[in-house]
């Protein structure tokens, strides 16, 4: 096997999209059919309880806790691809995206959340045992003014921040991601850091794994063979 290959990203910049009910997601350019296609999105939990896509994609996750409601989408690329994401509330949305090559699909942990300086994204054990995955590390934070992270996990590149501003504009919707290769079964990143000091921040945390395709094809046979 070998690794998933990252070909493009795209993402929201500050102050994010104007508040609405459904947003039509900026997807990487030049999508090719049969890439993988991966987006992780982030609002604030205050007003949108929940998140849909549009059709044609899968759901990895749909998550809620005080501070955010954190979800993530897939789907293998036919070449013309486009994806509306539906809430339940009209707020802004941070997200990020990324067209993939040689992945097969993409399982995610039980998210995690709490209220500190410090997001931390759950352990993902994907059961598909030893593999050459990408791994995927998402922090969504709620705070005050921070529109960026001080530091991602340790052993993570292509970092990223995607802030957007609450609908009241009183607060910023942060979303950090970075990205890590392994082979491995398992893979628990480390913290990000967020806005170091008084007030804590809440957060929501998620582990993402891109599995990898498997190798191989058919075998032809026959006069000459």
């Amino acid at each position: 096997m070998t690794f998933p290959a990252v070909q493009a990203r795209s993402y929201t910049t500050w102050p994010g999209p104007a508040p609405a009910f459904s947003h039509a997601i900026a997807l990487p350019s030049s999508i090719v059919a049969g890439e993988l296609l991966l987006v992780v999105a982030l609002s604030r939990s205050g007003t949108v309880a929940s998140m849909s896509a549009s059709a044609g994609w899968t759901e990895v996750f749909d998550s809620t806790a005080t501070g955010g409601t954190l979800a993530a989408y897939w789907k293998i690329a036919e070449g013309a691809d486009t994806l509306t994401i539906s809430m339940s509330g009209s707020e802004r949305i941070a997200y990020n995206c990324w067209r993939i090559g040689g992945g097969k699909t993409v399982t995610a942990a039980a998210m995690t959340s709490g209220s500190s300086d410090y997001p931390s994204p759950p352990n993902h054990a994907p059961g598909a045992g030893v593999k050459d995955f990408l791994w995927i590390a998402a922090a969504g934070y709620l705070s005050t003014a921070t529109t960026a992270y001080a530091a991602f996990p340790g052993g993570y590149t292509s970092t990223r921040n995607a802030p957007a501003s609450t609908n009241g504009g009183a607060d910023v919707t942060l979303l950090g991601v970075c990205e890590k290769t392994t082979t491995a079964s398992n893979e628990a990143p480390g913290v990000f850091s967020g806005h170091v000091g008084a007030p804590s921040e809440w957060w929501v945390a998620q582990t993402l794994a891109v599995h990898p395709a498997s190798k191989g094809g058919a075998i032809f046979m026959g006069a000459g063979l």
